[in-house]
C-alpha cells in the first residue's frame, strides 16, 4: 500500500497522502461509530439507570462493536488488495457474495415474516432466501456508490447518508430486529468510509497509526471482554449497529437450586386433579362471560381515568378487583394460549402453519400442542362453550383457544370500519353475542370474546390524529361503551343474576417506557400488568392486592362451574378470594416471550432473564414500580441465587421433545 510505505519513511509530515481502502474503511467506521454514539447520547432510553462510569462504558462498547465490523471489513479488503488487487470487479463480486453470506446468518429471523406475507405463506425457502439476498446486496451497493461519490463536494452525500443511518437506527424498529440494525449499521459505516476514500491526510503519520491502533484495541477489547451486566443490558436497549446480540456473552451458571415452594412436581405419582373448592354456590344455570381486551393497561383502572371511562370504573367498583394481576406474556397469541391451556409458552409445542388472513402468511402456532384447553373440559362436561372471533386465528384450528363447542369467525363488513384494516370490529362481535344470549334459556354457558379493537395503529377511535397514547385512549372509549352495552343487555335479558363477568386483557402497551412502544418486546409491567375484574352475583366488591396471574383464570372458571382442575395446570383457583378469604397461593407469577423470562416473587422482587442477550434484571416492585433500578449487580451472590429460582422453574417445567428447541416467536 502506498500510504503504508509513506508512513514507514519517518516522522515527517506526509503531505498529500491519499487514504486508500483499508485505512479509509477504518477511519470511516470510526467516524460513523462516533456519530452513532453521539446519537445514542441524545436518545439513550434509560439514562437514570447508569452511573457516569457505566454510561462511559456503554459508549465505549457501542463504538467498539462498530469498529469490530470496520476492522473485519478492512482486513478482508487488505487481504484482497495484497493478493488480487488488480482484479477490482472480482473483489466487488466477492464482497457481494460475502454480504449475502452474512445476511443469511443474521437476517433470516427478521425477514421471515415479511417474506412469508409476500409469498402468501409459501413453505418454500426461496422467497426468504431471495429477500435476504436483495437486502444484503444493499451493503456492497452502498459501498460502491459511496466510493464513486467520494470526491470533492460529492463526499457530503454519503456522509449525510451515514449520519441519517446513525440517527434512524436508533429510532426505527426499536427493541428488536438485530439483524436489520446490523445491516443498516454496516451500510452507514461503508457510506462514511466511501466518503473518505482518497481524502488527503495532512496530519503527522504517527497520529494516523495511533488512531488505527487505538481503534483496533477498543474494538478487540469490546469483542473479547464481556461488558458488566448493567452495561450489557443498556446495550440491549439501544439499537445502533446492533452487534451486541451477535457476540458471545457470559451465562448464569445453572447451579442446583431447590424448587420454588408450593409447586406441584411435574411427574409426581399422586398428581390428581384438584377438586373444586365449593366456596361459592354452583347453579346448573350458571353463565360465565369472559371479556378480554387487547392492549389494556392496568393503570386505566386508576382514579385518573374515572371520568374518562365511567363504565369500566363502575364495573371495577362492583367487582372483585385484582390490583396486581399479570399476564403470562406480552403477546396476544402466547398469552391467550397460556390462559386456555393452563401452561406456559416454554411448556407448549409450537410449529409453523399458514394463517388464512389476507394473502396468507406462515408463522408459529400451538395447533399441534396436545394440551387440553379448559374450554374442552367445560364442553366435555356438557357446558356449551361459545366464542366469536374477530380474527381467523382465534378459531379452534389454530390451537390458542381450542375446545369451544360453538365458534364463529365474524368477517369484516365490506365498506365498514375494520380493526387494523383486516379484522372485524368489536361492535360486530357484540351483535353476535347479543343474538346468542337472547337464545340462552336455562342451563349453563361459557362465552369468550377477545376484543381486538384497541390495537396499534389506533385508528379506530374518534381521534384520528394526535399522539399514539391519545389515539389509544380514544379506542378504549369504544371498549368502555361496549362494557356498558353488555351489562345492560344482561340486565334486560334477566341473565345478570346468574352471570359471572370476567374482564381482563391479554397484555398492556408501551408508550416510551424503557425506550419502547407497542407491545411484545419486553416483560416490564407496562406490558404485563393488566386489569382483572371478576363480577360474581354472590360476592361483595373488594380489592385483592396479592399478586396473581391470568393463568389462574382456567382453574377459577372450572371451579366456578364445579369442575376439577387438571394437575398440569400451572395456575390456581381465585375463587377463595371471591369468597372473601385471603389464601396464600403457592405457584409463582411467571411471564415469558421472545426468549425472555420473568418471575414475580412474594417478596415483591421481579426477576427477568433474557436468554437471547444473556442479561439479568432484578427489581423491587414495592420501592421501584417503574422498574428503573436494576438490583442484580448490587445484590452480588444473593442476586445470582435469587435468579436461580427462575432458572430452576423453567429447567423443571419446560417441554422436552426430541429435536425441538423452544423457539423465538416474534
Amino acid at each position: 500500500m502506498q500510504e503504508a510505505t509513506a508512513l514507514r519513511s519517518g516522522n515527517e509530515e506526509p503531505a498529500n497522502l491519499a487514504l486508500k481502502s483499508p485505512a479509509t474503511l477504518i477511519l470511516g467506521w470510526l467516524v460513523f461509530a462516533i456519530a452513532s454514539s453521539v446519537v445514542l447520547l441524545l436518545v439513550e432510553p434509560r439514562p437514570s439507570s447508569l452511573s457516569a462510569t457505566q454510561r462511559l462504558l456503554l459508549h465505549v462498547y457501542d463504538i467498539g462493536h462498530a469498529l469490530v465490523l470496520g476492522y473485519a471489513i478492512a482486513a478482508a479488503v487488505w487481504i484482497w488488495n495484497h493478493w488480487k488487487g488488480s482484479r477490482r470487479y472480482v473483489g466487488w463480486t466477492i464482497a457481494a457474495i460475502a454480504s449475502v453470506g452474512v445476511g443469511l446468518a443474521t437476517l433470516a429471523e427478521d425477514l421471515a415474516g415479511p417474506a412469508s406475507r409476500m409469498s402468501a405463506g409459501s413453505e418454500s425457502p426461496l422467497p426468504l432466501l431471495a429477500m435476504i439476498a436483495l437486502v444484503s446486496l444493499g451493503v456492497p451497493m452502498v459501498a460502491f456508490v459511496a466510493t464513486w461519490l467520494g470526491r470533492g463536494f460529492w463526499r457530503l452525500l454519503p456522509l449525510c447518508g451515514a449520519l441519517f443511518v446513525a440517527i434512524g437506527n436508533y429510532l426505527v424498529l426499536q427493541g428488536d430486529y438485530p439483524g436489520a440494525h446490523l445491516l443498516f449499521g454496516v451500510c452507514g459505516g461503508c457510506a462514511a468510509a466511501g466518503a473518505l476514500h482518497g481524502l488527503r491526510w495532512h496530519a503527522p503519520s504517527w497520529l494516523l497509526w495511533t488512531t488505527l491502533l487505538l481503534g483496533g484495541t477498543i474494538g478487540l477489547g469490546t469483542a473479547l471482554i464481556p461488558p458488566p451486566n448493567r452495561v450489557a443490558l443498556a446495550l440491549d436497549h439501544t439499537w445502533g449497529v446492533g452487534l451486541s446480540p451477535l457476540l458471545p456473552r457470559t451465562w448464569l451458571t445453572q447451579k442446583a437450586a431447590p424448587a420454588a415452594p408450593g409447586l406441584r412436581p411435574k411427574h409426581a405419582a399422586d398428581s390428581q386433579p384438584i377438586a373444586p373448592s365449593g366456596l361459592l354456590p354452583i347453579s346448573p344455570n350458571s353463565i360465565i362471560v369472559y371479556y378480554s381486551v387487547d392492549s389494556l393497561r392496568a393503570d386505566l383502572l386508576t382514579e385518573r381515568y374515572a371520568s374518562r371511562f365511567p363504565e369500566l370504573h363502575r364495573l371495577r367498583d362492583e367487582s372483585v378487583w385484582f390490583t396486581r394481576a399479570r399476564s403470562p406474556g406480552s403477546q396476544t397469541v402466547t398469552t391467550l394460549t397460556s390462559v386456555m391451556a393452563g401452561t406456559y409458552f416454554s411448556q407448549q409445542f409450537w410449529s409453523s402453519r399458514l394463517v388464512a388472513e389476507g394473502k396468507g402468511s406462515r408463522t408459529l402456532w400451538p395447533h399441534q400442542d396436545p394440551t387440553v384447553r379448559f374450554p374442552r373440559i367445560l364442553a366435555d362436561a356438557g357446558i356449551p362453550t361459545v366464542q366469536y372471533g374477530q380474527a381467523v386465528w382465534l378459531l379452534n384450528e389454530y390451537g390458542m383457544t381450542r375446545g369451544f363447542s360453538e365458534e364463529k369467525f365474524i368477517r369484516p363488513i365490506p365498506g365498514r370500519p375494520s380493526t387494523k384494516g383486516k379484522w372485524s370490529t368489536g361492535d360486530n362481535i357484540l351483535h353476535a353475542i347479543e343474538a346468542r344470549l337472547r337464545r340462552q334459556g336455562k342451563g349453563p354457558l361459557f362465552l369468550f370474546f377477545h376484543d381486538l379493537d384497541p390495537h396499534s395503529p389506533f385508528d379506530l377511535g374518534r381521534i384520528k390524529k394526535g399522539s399514539g397514547r391519545e389515539r389509544y385512549l380514544s379506542e378504549m372509549d369504544l371498549v368502555d361503551e361496549r362494557i356498558g352495552q353488555l351489562r345492560r343487555l344482561l340486565e334486560e335479558l334477566g341473565l345478570a343474576e346468574r352471570t359471572t363477568l370476567i374482564f381482563s386483557s391479554d397484555h398492556g402497551e408501551g408508550f416510551g417506557e424503557h425506550g419502547t412502544s407497542f407491545h411484545g418486546q419486553n416483560l416490564y409491567d407496562e406490558q404485563i400488568h393488566v386489569p382483572l375484574l371478576i363480577h360474581h352475583p354472590q360476592t361483595q366488591p373488594h380489592k385483592v392486592d396479592e399478586p396473581i396471574t391470568l393463568i389462574d383464570l382456567g382453574p377459577t372458571i372450572l371451579d366456578l362451574m364445579g369442575l376439577s382442575t387438571p394437575s398440569y395446570f400451572m395456575g390456581q383457583s381465585l375463587v377463595p378470594y371471591l369468597a372473601g378469604e385471603t389464601p396464600k397461593l403457592g405457584r409463582p407469577i411467571i411471564a415469558e416471550g421472545r426468549l425472555k423470562q420473568a418471575m414475580v416473587l412474594p417478596s415483591g422482587l421481579k426477576l427477568i432473564r433474557n436468554q437471547r442477550e444473556k442479561t439479568f434484571e432484578i427489581y423491587d416492585l414495592t420501592k421501584d414500580p417503574k422498574e428503573l433500578d436494576n438490583l442484580y449487580d448490587k445484590m452480588g451472590d444473593q442476586g445470582a441465587l435469587q435468579m436461580q429460582e427462575l432458572v430452576q422453574f423453567f429447567e423443571t417445567y419446560q417441554i422436552r421433545k426430541d429435536g425441538y428447541e423452544i423457539p423465538y416467536r416474534r
